[in-house]
């Protein structure tokens, strides 16, 4: 038997998710609860995986910006 959380993801909830990370800030926040809130693992992992995508490019976006004046 299953952890609890750890079901499999119906296809619909994944469509709800991709819908709701390409709203911007939408995205942030849907991300964060998953990544923090959710119960099951692979959600879990998508929102981090998601976050460190999105943070790591940003964040040297803004270095560089920063650093070139």
């Amino acid at each position: 038997m299953a952890p609890e959380g750890e079901g499999v993801v119906s296809v619909w909830l994944w469509v709800l998710i991709l819908v709701l990370t390409a709203i911007p800030i939408v995205n942030l926040l849907s991300l964060v609860t998953l990544a923090f809130f959710v119960q099951n693992q692979n959600l879990q992992n998508y929102g981090k995986a998601s976050l460190i995508v999105i943070v790591i490019p940003t964040t040297f976006f803004w270095l560089l910006r920063y650093l070139s004046g």
